[in-house]
């Protein structure tokens, strides 16, 4: 039997939207291209929920015409004549007008078209009602949440020339800031992170609250401050090449606590080892005082966590450590019946003896040679 497969709705939509544009001449020859490199715009996993089929792209059922086309290929041509023969409000370039189809806003963000992005932010400002007071403003809010979307979609594809434009426009207009949902911030991190985007890295983290000094753009001091969320998504899910910016420009200490626990400590908490390296590299204490009065390796005993425990050993950790009570690491691995961190720790503390014991051999032996 012939195996039956669902059919393309991307390539159905494209040939569709080709074909509704035909009437008009000029804008036929560059329609596939216009719609395809606007589709970056997608989520990827909406993308390819459409091309197996598993999400409907056309929800409404309407059919496709050439008014879907118009303001999103006038954004991404950056045609400033066919943009103003359209009869504008601000949904119709903050709103897609198709599931495949992305906004005008976005259109002109994902085909660097600069110029055009910020004609229509302009526009956004000059014409968006309502009190920026009343917190049941819909049309501010509404607003601010495509434009945030908009902002971590150039995050996320590198379109930094036009996050730039974005983030500008963000702190110039604060009324458009305050509308953003209190999870934005949080979420446009996430962007930076998973996309890798170390271009705009402080100002996803929020340049404008004081806190640490960070020595940044050769030789520069400028205020930044990382809070306990961002820090929680970092340790979580930033790369080595993140940390390695933070490290170096000062706006995270190797020893610095947060939320009563220390830089070592949260990352190998995540599991994190390979940012737990940088941090001992950078000059994190491997045997520093918990705020509790413990430490690391000794709270690593006591849970039971084996590899961290290994990871400590290996990195010059003290075997004999004791926690606030007097107890030693061992102690408290035996008392947890923790096998393989009292077998660790034995095995450490027998080659510390035995070095130890080789030394003051040497140290015999020298003097012997002496008399």
């Amino acid at each position: 039997m012939r195996r039956q497969t669902a059919p393309n709705q991307v390539i159905h939509f494209i040939r569709a939207m080709v074909k509704a544009s035909k009437p008009d001449p000029t804008l036929y020859p560059a329609a596939i291209m216009i719609v395809c490199t606007s589709m970056m715009a997608l989520e990827s996993k909406a993308l390819h929920g459409y091309i197996k089929g598993t999400e409907k792209a056309n929800k409404g059922g309407r059919p496709y015409n050439l008014a879907d086309m118009i303001p999103f290929i006038a954004a991404a041509t950056g045609n400033m004549r066919l943009f103003e023969t359209l009869t504008l409000t601000p949904a119709l370039l903050l709103e897609q007008s198709h599931a495949l189809l992305p906004s005008a806003l976005k259109a002109a963000i994902v085909a660097d078209q600069d110029a055009m992005l910020r004609k229509i932010l302009k526009y956004i400002v000059d014409n968006v009602k309502g009190k920026p007071e009343a917190k049941t403003w819909k049309d501010m809010r509404s607003a601010a949440r495509q434009i945030g979307e908009a902002l971590c979609m150039a995050v996320r594809l590198h379109k930094n020339v036009a996050a730039s434009t974005l983030f500008d426009f963000r702190d110039a207009n604060e009324p458009f800031a305050r509308s953003m949902s209190w999870s934005f911030s949080d979420r446009l991190l996430y962007c930076a992170i998973d996309s890798t985007n170390t271009a705009v890295l402080y100002r996803v983290l929020g340049v404008d609250n004081p806190g640490a000094v960070a020595h940044v753009k050769e030789g520069s001091k400028t205020h930044y401050r990382i809070d306990s969320i961002s820090m929680e998504i970092l340790y979580k899910r930033g790369g080595i090449v993140f940390w390695r910016i933070l490290l170096k420009d000062g706006v995270v200490g190797p020893n610095e606590l947060c939320s009563d626990k220390t830089s070592l400590q949260h990352a190998l908490k995540r599991r994190r080892y390979d940012i737990a390296r940088m941090l001992i590299k950078s000059g994190a204490v491997v045997d520093a005082i918990t705020p509790d009065g413990s430490n690391v390796l000794w709270q690593a005993a006591k849970d039971g966590f084996a590899k961290d425990v290994e990871f400590l050993l290996d990195h010059g950790a003290d075997p004999n450590s004791v926690g606030k009570d007097g107890k030693s690491a061992l102690a408290a691995a035996e008392s947890g019946q923790y096998g393989k961190c009292r077998f660790l720790l034995r095995q450490a503390m027998d080659q510390r003896k035995e070095e130890s014991e080789r030394r003051e051999l040497d140290r015999l032996a020298v003097l012997v040679s002496l008399m």
